[in-house]
């Protein structure tokens, strides 16, 4: 996914974002070897990089791991708290903010 100007989760662009570049990519990863080089088939592990440019030529970026069998998809033995919403704001200096926030998916019942 490539966005200029990053968009809201409807389509719309983000107001006062001209210029700014929204990039993600979701790759497969061997799992003994999540930061290398991506894998052409799953092997129960994906890596999700999300890159942001501002127009100054400053980024950002944060990379996350996916696991088919996290903890996500097991039923835990005892009373568990789980992180189910996620919101990040960059920061570009000024007034130059946006936020992006997701629900996470697979929670366990």
């Amino acid at each position: 996914l490539i966005e200029t100007p990053p968009k809201y989760r409807n389509g719309s662009a983000i107001t006062g974002y001209g210029g700014w570049l929204r990039k993600v990519t979701v790759e497969f990863v061997d799992p003994a070897a999540p930061d290398g080089a991506p894998v052409v088939t799953d092997m129960g592990l994906k890596r999700i990089t999300v890159l942001v440019n501002a127009p100054d030529g400053k980024s950002a970026s944060l990379v996350a791991l996916r696991s088919s069998g996290g903890h996500a998809e097991r039923k835990p033995s005892t009373q568990t708290t789980f992180t189910s919403f996620m919101d990040v704001t960059f920061d570009g200096g000024g007034s130059a903010k946006t936020s992006s926030a997701v629900e996470l998916i697979n929670q366990v019942p």
